[in-house]
Order: structure tokens, then C-alpha cells, then sequence
């Protein structure tokens, strides 16, 4: 009998209903990661300059168009003033000076104020692009090396190079420091 002859015999209509149940029954079973059980992060994706930050969504209070912030006298260079809303006072931050740059191109009045939940303080950013959600795992740490972070306020990498900044980090500036 040659081998022709044992795989036809083998492939009777019970022998193959019998493997399509097995493989049926093995892919029912098996262990992988559906959509739903991956845990996605909202994060709100902003413009400073022409490099691109995120926040987690659960760490904003609100988003405001950048108006009507009544400037301090005598203070630093990285506030902007204050704004009222729903009758607190939030303290206005411009990022791109806390962060350190200068001379951004194209820098002017206009911009977004995003209102954070703690610490009474809203930072002042250039642009807001867009809500993008990351898988949790990509916003514990650093991306995956060499990457450089641009900022010491940043807490990870995420795809595309956007820099999620950590808030905790924000506020060891010594802007924030206690006198």
C-alpha cells in the first residue's frame, strides 16, 4: 500500500469531521488577549512648539481658550496669571517657559489653558491636537532605548514621540517650591 493509498483511507468523512471538532474545540480554548481586556488610556495630545505632549484625561479638570488671565505683578516669567473659573482661582502656567524654550517660532497669545485637577494650576500649552488612547503598558515607563527624553517633566515615550508628562514632576519645579 503506498502512502497515497494510507492518506486517502485516513481521510474518511468521520476522521476529518473528528479534526475539524479537535480544532474547533482548540481554538475555543485558547488563551489570548481580546480587545476589550486591553486596558486603553485616554490621553489629551497638545502642542508645545512643534513638539507634541500628553496628559492623562483623569488628571484634567477642564480645557479653556487662553483669555482673560490677569497678570501678577512681580511674578516669575513662567506665570501668566490667574483666571477664575466657577469661582476658584487657578494659576496659569506657560509650559514652553517652565519647560526652558525660548524664542518659540510663531508663539503668540492664542492657545489653549489646560486646568488640572490638583494643585490649582492650569498650564498654558499652544495647540491641542486630539484625544489618543495608549495601552497602559505604554504609559509606565520610558519607550523602549535610545530614546532621549526632551523634557524633565516627562514620564514615558509614547508612539509617534509624543512625551507624556507627569504631573508629580511638574511640581518639583522650583517655581512650585514652598518660600
Amino acid at each position: 500500500m503506498t502512502d497515497k493509498d494510507k492518506l486517502s483511507q485516513e481521510n474518511t468523512p468521520d476522521t476529518t469531521t473528528a479534526v475539524f471538532r479537535k480544532r474547533a474545540s482548540d481554538l475555543a480554548h485558547r488563551k489570548t488577549e481580546k480587545p476589550s481586556d486591553i486596558k486603553r488610556i485616554p490621553t489629551l495630545v497638545f502642542y508645545v512648539g512643534k513638539e507634541q505632549y500628553a496628559l492623562k484625561l483623569e488628571d484634567l479638570s477642564c480645557i479653556l481658550p487662553y483669555a482673560n488671565c490677569t497678570w501678577l505683578p512681580k511674578s516669575d516669567k513662567s506665570i501668566l496669571g490667574v483666571i477664575n473659573r466657577q469661582a476658584e482661582l487657578h494659576c496659569i502656567i506657560d509650559l514652553s517657559s517652565l519647560m526652558g524654550f525660548t524664542d518659540l517660532p510663531g508663539e503668540d497669545e492664542r492657545g489653549y489653558v489646560i486646568i488640572l485637577k490638583q494643585g490649582g494650576l492650569g498650564l498654558r500649552v499652544h495647540q491641542l491636537d486630539q484625544i489618543h488612547y495608549f495601552q497602559e503598558k505604554d504609559l509606565d515607563g520610558f519607550g523602549s532605548p535610545p530614546h532621549e527624553m526632551k523634557t524633565k517633566f516627562g514620564k514615558s515615550i509614547l508612539q509617534n514621540g509624543i512625551i507624556l508628562l507627569d504631573i508629580p514632576k511638574i511640581f518639583t519645579h522650583p517655581l512650585f517650591a514652598k518660600k
